[in-house]
């Protein structure tokens, strides 16, 4: 690792707009306690959307060591976009509205608007971690690429991502994640199953396709462990089908989602590189961000950007013991 004194370099890229309240003064607080442990920190703060990558181009160009992602997974999304294939490692403070990556780090509980989210806690803890190679989705669709962490998908959960970033925006700012669940509901009613062809490097078929998720962490939504068996380094994603287009599979497959109790109807798929292509466009996402529509392919980029992974992150969410080096350590990371 790239040091300067006996700490490393790091910048903190802050959406404002990102989850509920003034965070300034608790981000403020977890400021000190990185420079504490002798982290050398600067704090640039989003302007709009795509500035997150931007800036975290920009550090990785300058030689930053981490870049400190203090948003929700939209902003996560943004600088894995800019991170992957660097030297330069990704590490994430939860201050946004859903903050799945966070809770799979172990470093909040359940992201729930009640959940109270702890900054100077959560940077105590990202001082004793190590950088870990981690694996990386690339969606391409509509003529674009797009890299993500945590999942892409295809069809209703995108509709509601979607709505939370359109005309749902104020409701997701006053009820946070409660939002997606009054929008999903409202998008269950108005949302048909579309006849697929799925395809993976040994596998194809053909469904009624309500919802796909192409998973890269095991938690989806917060509450559901989607691929259970997934890990973050083992150089595969998961595929999730949603089938059905009866009344009834909606409705079960929306209680999987917001409730996260497995519902019939649901079948997973480990694979490298999965296409989908449907009769008629669904929307997709790749971490709660809108991605335009099917046909998409996903390809897994095994060991393609560096994750910080605190002492709090689960024994379970790796294939490969954490080996990497200590944020204190002066030794080149691998």
């Amino acid at each position: 690792m790239h040091q300067h004194g006996n700490g490393p370099s790091a910048l903190i890229i802050a959406n404002p707009k990102a989850g509920q309240g003034d965070k300034r003064a608790a981000l403020d607080r977890a400021v000190e306690v990185l420079r504490d442990a002798g982290w050398h920190v600067s704090t640039r703060v989003t302007e709009a959307a795509g500035h997150a990558r931007e800036l975290a181009r920009e550090a990785a160009a300058a030689g930053i060591d981490i870049v400190v992602a203090a948003g929700g997974d939209g902003t996560v999304n943004e600088i894995t976009d800019a991170l992957a294939g660097t030297r330069v490692a990704l590490a994430v403070l939860p201050a946004g509205t859903g903050n799945v990556l966070a809770a799979q780090l172990g470093l909040i509980g359940t992201p729930t608007a009640l959940h109270r989210r702890d900054l100077p806690a959560a940077a105590a803890l990202l001082t004793e971690g190590v950088i870990h190679p981690v694996d990386v989705g690339l969606a391409e669709a509509g003529g674009r690429r797009r890299h993500f962490l945590l999942w892409a998908g295809v069809g209703f959960d995108a509709e509601v991502v979607y709505r939370l970033e359109n005309e749902g925006r104020a409701l997701k700012r006053r009820l946070g994640v409660g939002a997606a669940g009054i929008l999903g509901l409202q998008a269950v009613a108005r949302s048909d199953a579309v006849e697929a062809v799925v395809e993976t490097e040994d596998w194809r078929g053909q469904a009624e396709l309500f919802m796909a998720v192409v998973a890269n962490i095991p938690l989806y939504a917060g509450i559901l462990d989607i691929a259970e068996e997934l890990r973050l380094d083992d150089g595969l994603l998961d595929l999730v089908l949603f089938e059905g287009a009866a009344a009834v599979d909606k409705l079960r497959h929306f209680q999987t989602v917001v409730t996260g109790i497995a519902g019939v109807g649901r079948s997973s798929i480990p694979c490298r590189q999965v296409r989908i292509i449907t009769r008629q466009p669904m929307r997709l996402h790749l971490d709660a961000e809108p991605f335009g529509h099917t046909p998409v392919t996903i390809t897994a980029l095994p060991g393609a950007m560096q994750l910080l992974v605190p002492p709090s992150a689960p024994e379970g969410l790796f294939a490969a013991d954490r080996e990497g080096p200590s944020v204190g350590d002066q030794d080149d990371r691998p």
